[in-house]
């Protein structure tokens, strides 16, 4: 049981960080699917600003739980 513990326990930042890149494809998607129209530079600039913040945000409130 201990090893397994231990095991599970070492790659947590991995995980963090795995599940960051899934959210933050996850709020891309959307946010171009919400953006009206033709899309310019500017519109992609728009949505991966808003889903960096959002997954910050989200990944910022899983760790402050976890302490």
């Amino acid at each position: 049981m201990n090893l397994v513990m231990r095991t599970f326990k070492r790659p947590r930042p991995f995980f963090l960080f795995g599940g960051f890149a899934v959210l933050f494809a996850a709020f891309v998607a959307v946010l171009l699917r919400v953006l009206p129209g033709e899309r310019r530079p500017f519109d992609y600039m728009v949505a991966g600003t808003f889903a960096t913040a959002l997954a910050l945000i989200v990944v910022f409130i899983v760790v402050a739980r976890h302490r």
